[in-house]
């Protein structure tokens, strides 16, 4: 399974950021309410039960994030998502895979583009509390990938 943990967003954020895409007409490769995601960790082609197996003891506690500006992803429409525990819960999983740390700007993607002249600045800012990370299988099929929640996890506090 090609798999991910990300957090989720409230449905309620994924409504207002589909009238964003649709208020700006943002083109390109347009994402749907069930795509619209802050992605933690990539773990690429694992086993569940092993992924599982290392997540036994992860927990996190509850915390604000706030979408705000562009995100500086070059071929991306998105919101760059911000919160002063993010990176850290970012590091910490990496950690807990092997991975290694890279210079990843956490944000919420709203299309993919061809061309910087698709970009959109994005006044709005949203803000929502973290309280749902999931561990996500992503299938590619020729209309995009499809996502299945594998495991959810909620806060502790």
């Amino acid at each position: 399974m090609r798999l991910f943990l990300a957090i989720d967003l409230p449905l309620e954020l994924k409504q207002k950021l589909g009238k964003v895409i649709s208020g700006k007409k943002i083109t390109g490769d347009t994402n749907t309410h069930d795509k619209m995601h802050i992605t933690l960790a990539f773990l690429g082609d694992k086993n569940p039960e092993e992924v599982l197996e290392k997540l036994k003891d992860f927990n996190f506690k509850k915390f604000e994030v706030e979408l705000k500006g562009q995100c500086s992803i070059p071929h991306v429409n998105g919101f760059a998502a911000n919160s002063p525990e993010l990176i850290p819960l970012m590091a910490k999983l990496h950690s807990l895979f092997g991975l290694q740390p890279k210079d990843f700007k956490p944000h919420v993607t709203l299309s993919r583009i061809k061309s910087p002249a698709e970009k959109h600045d994005f006044s709005e800012s949203f803000k929502f509390n973290a309280e749902r990370i999931l561990l996500l299988n992503s299938i590619a099929t020729p209309r995009g990938h499809v996502y299945s929640i594998v495991r959810e996890f909620r806060p502790v506090n």
